[in-house]
């Protein structure tokens, strides 16, 4: 099945908003926790399989460019550590993060907040991850 999927971080001074097509094996009805562990799952395989593929033809595209230069830093996407994902892990981790409230999930605009709800998914849907965090130190 074919869905949106959008990461944001509320504690960057930029929020990069990227929406990225995935395409994962589920049902259309199923649980929150079952969509959690395809999209990690989905997107561990997308990581290490960019870790594993050389990189032959290291370049920057003028889109690509610019980009890098609103942010401040232009990179060349380099990838220094080799260290692949371990899924299970991260299949453990986005459980605890859901349920500890460091991650809010919403499907069509609607949040999702009890990892057994049932849902309805249809292909297309936009699934939106916000990864949230907590404030602390003093005043700057």
């Amino acid at each position: 099945m074919q869905l949106s999927f959008t990461l944001k971080s509320l504690g960057k001074k930029k929020a990069y908003i990227n929406s990225v097509g995935i395409e994962i094996d589920i049902n259309s009805k199923t649980t929150i926790k079952e969509l959690l562990l395809q999209v990690v799952s989905q997107q561990v395989h997308v990581f290490n399989k960019r870790k594993n593929d050389p990189n032959l033809l290291v370049y920057l595209s003028e889109n690509t460019l610019n980009h890098q230069i609103d942010s401040g830093q232009v990179k060349f996407n380099e990838q220094y550590n080799d260290t692949l994902a371990n899924e299970e892990k991260a299949k453990e981790n986005v459980l605890l993060a859901f349920e500890d409230g460091l991650i809010a999930l919403f499907i069509n605009d609607e949040q999702a907040e009890d990892i057994n709800q049932s849902i309805l998914i249809k292909e297309n849907d936009s699934i939106t991850f916000i990864r949230l965090t907590f404030l602390a130190g003093s005043i700057w």
